[in-house]
């Protein structure tokens, strides 16, 4: 079996485990989730979503830097229509700053100079200073604290409150 069949073959299996519905998180165990964790939680998620997911994959912008990006989700489908629709995403188990948000921005400009990526998100199970947040709303990065992560994980079936929680 070649390098790529096994990467289909490992597509397919993960799409399978994607349909589960069961959630496999509770959410008092989100803010205590290691960054690798975190980071293979928001791929399932967005697996659910449509996306065709990779983790940790090296992408070279248009500067010949390589850059180490945590996941690459792509979709053929979106709205219905067959096009590309691609994503970058940073995932940190800390608060972000603005300095993260601009040296994003600035990864996200060389890569998509290069290919066409529509969106870049930065993650976190923590939360964002009110400049970060302030920058990525100008500059339309998409960034997902704690509180947005945790309706995006219920929506998608990944996440449960105990009635403790629900309050």
């Amino acid at each position: 079996m070649d390098e790529r069949q096994m990467k289909t073959n490992q597509k397919i299996f993960d799409k399978r485990n994607q349909k589960r519905a069961n959630p496999i998180l509770k959410l008092s165990n989100l803010a205590d989730l290691k960054e690798n964790d975190l980071e293979r939680l928001t791929a399932l998620m967005l697996g659910r979503q449509g996306y065709d997911v990779e983790r940790n994959v090296w992408i070279r912008g248009k500067s010949d830097e390589r850059y180490d990006i945590d996941i690459y989700a792509e979709k053929q489908k979106w709205l219905g229509i067959v096009r590309g629709y691609s994503l970058i995403a940073e995932i940190k188990n800390s608060e972000i700053g603005i300095d993260s948000i601009i040296s994003y921005k600035l990864i996200f400009e060389d890569i998509s100079s290069r290919l066409k990526m529509n969106q870049c998100m930065m993650v976190t199970n923590k939360s964002f200073t009110s400049e970060a947040r302030k920058y990525a709303e100008d500059f339309e990065i998409n960034i997902l604290d704690r509180e947005e992560l945790t309706k995006k994980l219920e929506e998608n079936g990944l996440i449960w409150l105990t009635k403790k929680e629900e309050k």
